[in-house]
């Protein structure tokens, strides 16, 4: 965590918001959507609540649909002092029966970053489950279908990137379309990581 937090002064922290993909690089394409728009609509909404908290800023690594390398989402967590790097993602499967949700960590994470994974997943597994959104587990990028995942590796914070659900899936993609079930979701992961940072911080949950 970073320096300022040994002062009683400042409450704040920060969170980076690393919409996946942008520009040229759409990601997963289905059913007329494209795996980028729906992570920056996702993660603008995430800050958007993260901005209301009042303890918790939620800042994005990109606004617009701007192409940037891991480096530069890197150099970006870097710059504004992040004490915690959520990466959003939907998945994709030629298999169409392919679904759930997922989160990543790196796999040299420690026991500390597994905590927080584990707690964040829970929570956000615990709102997609009555929708039929089932949990494919905690797992290490290394388990990754490249085998490893930069951003994760290295991230100068705690770093976590949620596969929110399977673009792919044609029950899943149509709970996105809803746009309730969007705002709740946003909500519920906001409030996962501002309660794991009030936690590690010793801030009072408002």
């Amino acid at each position: 965590m970073s320096d300022r937090w040994k002062t009683d002064h400042v409450k704040e922290s920060i969170i980076c918001l690393d919409p996946g993909h942008g520009g040229v690089e759409y990601g997963v394409k289905a059913y007329g959507l494209s795996e980028k728009d729906v992570c920056l609509d996702m993660t603008r909404r995430i800050a958007a609540y993260l901005n209301r908290h009042g303890k918790v800023r939620g800042l994005l690594t990109r606004a617009g649909d701007t192409a940037l390398d891991w480096r530069e989402r890197i150099r970006q967590a870097e710059d504004i002092e992040a004490d915690l790097l959520l990466s959003i993602h939907t998945n994709g499967s030629e298999n169409p029966m392919e679904a759930g949700f997922e989160t990543y960590i790196s796999g040299c994470a420690g026991l500390d970053l597994r905590s927080l994974q584990a707690r964040l997943h829970n929570h956000v597994a615990a709102f997609l489950r009555p929708f039929g959104i089932w949990d494919r587990g905690k797992k290490y990028d290394s388990e990754s279908y490249r085998g490893w995942i930069p951003l994760l590796e290295e991230a100068p914070c705690p770093a976590i990137q949620l596969e929110l659900f399977y673009l792919t899936h044609a029950g899943e993609k149509s709970w996105y379309r809803h746009s309730r079930f969007r705002d709740a979701l946003a909500f519920t992961i906001a409030e996962g990581a501002a309660l794991l940072l009030q936690r590690e911080n010793r801030l009072p949950v408002r």
